[in-house]
């Protein structure tokens, strides 16, 4: 995918501190889903 000629990152965050992947991605009571798409010139 390209967005202005650039080709985006992204980033999930899993686990409920919000540092490691859910050992249980699918249940809603252990797991924080948070996307961050950013520009690879930004990161």
């Amino acid at each position: 995918m390209k967005h202005c000629g650039a080709i985006p990152l992204h980033r999930i965050c899993y686990d409920r501190a919000l540092e490691f992947g859910s050992e249980a991605p699918w249940d809603a009571e252990q797991t924080t889903r948070v996307l961050t798409i950013l520009l690879a010139s930004e990161y």
